[in-house]
């Protein structure tokens, strides 16, 4: 049975409770979020009846010290890939296919940044630092074969990455 309710107060869902009571049929659990007023009502009028928190909101609660810590994780990362404006501004005074690469790479940057990824499957700040460690890896490439000024200066802009590694493996 569901039905909208004004409130979500435990005088509200008793009597919700009772209407399904009222089917008369077997009731053999109850799932919820672990609301203080649905428990206490699923207490009352259902004492015999096993009640469990719905797995998605437990599952969330574990996982949020994680996400917390993620959180913090890709701010921390934001913070150390800054500049990439000012090394674009200094390229566009040259413009060369040097500088498009430098572009480029500003571009997907930034982009990369931008990405919220999924909690808790998909960790937004875990990604940021793979996909920075998979441009860094880049840039390095492309300095072997054609090496280059302003690449050196996003390749450093990078090179902070190092000093994550282990805060990414916790």
């Amino acid at each position: 049975m569901a039905k909208t309710l004004l409130s979500s107060a435990t005088p509200e869902i008793e009597p919700l409770i009772e209407e399904v009571l009222g089917l008369d049929l077997p009731i053999v659990g109850v799932i919820s979020d672990q609301q203080e007023s649905i428990c206490l009502a699923v207490q009352r009028k259902l004492p015999t009846v096993p009640h469990q928190i719905c797995q998605y909101h437990y599952l969330k609660d574990v996982a949020q010290p994680v996400c917390e810590a993620d959180r913090h994780f890709k701010k921390e990362l934001k913070k150390q890939v800054r500049g990439i404006r000012d090394l674009e501004r200094q390229a566009e005074k040259v413009p060369t296919k040097e500088a498009q690469v430098v572009a480029d790479y500003g571009l997907a940057i930034r982009t990369v940044r931008r990405d919220d990824g999924q909690y808790p499957r998909e960790p937004p700040g875990l990604q940021l630092y793979q996909k920075l460690q998979l441009i860094a890896a880049s840039v390095e490439r492309v300095m072997v074969a054609r090496p280059s000024a302003l690449l050196k200066r996003r390749s450093r802009m990078l090179a902070v990455l190092h000093l994550f590694q282990r805060e990414f493996e916790q």
